[in-house]
């Protein structure tokens, strides 16, 4: 019912600014009425134990020729936006600091290529793991041994080109995680899509009792209460782990 609303808003008010115009003389969403069902706001979000199969499969299958299987492997490593993983290039690894530089996004929507990244607080700086900079590695020199026996020169460095020098899509990320599920034995009703990594991501981190603060950084949000608006419920558990230790510690003072 919110996308519905929304959606109702933003058209009445270009109804009005055609009317404004004289483009229109009268206005047809007078009247409407939203309805739909209101979301829980709950997101969905695989448990630790399907998300490390995911995680597991993405890597062995991560290759040159399975690009696809390297985003989703970046998505739950880090818990990147879709359009921030396809717009990565290999200046933005820095091996040396360990770190992902987020700069910008790739509109897979219209194809028109680099786009400036969701909100200005989404420029930021990813913390990564060894193993997600090995692997990169690896990808690097198969897509440079593979570029140099056909000749191809990328000028802006793309990671998520394919073997046709294509950046390869949304879909293809999606169908990418599908097969990588469906290996792991996942139910379909459980099955998230990729913008899932990135919750399951943070369900993940939350469970290990990493920062809010922190966390919330490391999503681009511009604010905590962004975080604990969409990620709320997932505290709950930690939240009574906190109140254990409080009411404890109260105690020994």
């Amino acid at each position: 019912k919110d996308i519905v609303t929304k959606m109702n808003s933003y058209v009445h008010g270009m109804v009005k600014a055609a009317i404004n115009e004289r483009i229109l003389f009268s206005d047809f969403t007078f009247g409407t009425k939203t309805s739909g069902v209101r979301s829980s706001g709950k997101v969905k979000v695989l448990d630790s134990r399907d998300f490390a199969k995911v995680k597991a499969i993405a890597i062995e299958r991560a290759s040159y020729r399975n690009i696809g299987a390297l985003a989703v492997y970046i998505g739950s490593m880090t818990g990147m936006r879709i359009s921030e993983v396809l717009a990565l290039t290999w200046p933005d690894i820095d091996t040396k600091l360990g770190v992902i530089h987020v700069t910008r996004s790739w509109d897979h929507l219209y194809g028109t290529g680099f786009k400036p990244t969701k909100t200005d607080s989404s420029v930021r700086d990813i913390e990564i793991s060894p193993s997600v900079i090995e692997l990169l590695n690896k990808i690097h020199q198969e897509q440079a041994a593979s570029y140099l026996r056909t000749g191809y020169r990328d000028e802006d460095q793309m990671i998520m080109r394919d073997p046709r020098h294509n950046v390869i899509t949304d879909s293809a990320c999606n169908k990418a995680l599908h097969v990588i599920q469906n290996k792991a034995g996942i139910p379909e009703d459980k099955q998230i899509t990729f913008h899932g990594l990135r919750h399951s991501h943070v369900s993940y981190l939350i469970s290990k009792g990493v920062d809010i603060y922190y966390i919330s950084k490391r999503l681009g949000h511009s604010d905590v209460t962004i975080t604990m608006k969409v990620y709320g419920h997932l505290l709950d558990s930690q939240r009574k782990q906190e109140a254990h230790k409080a009411v404890l510690f109260m105690d020994q003072l």
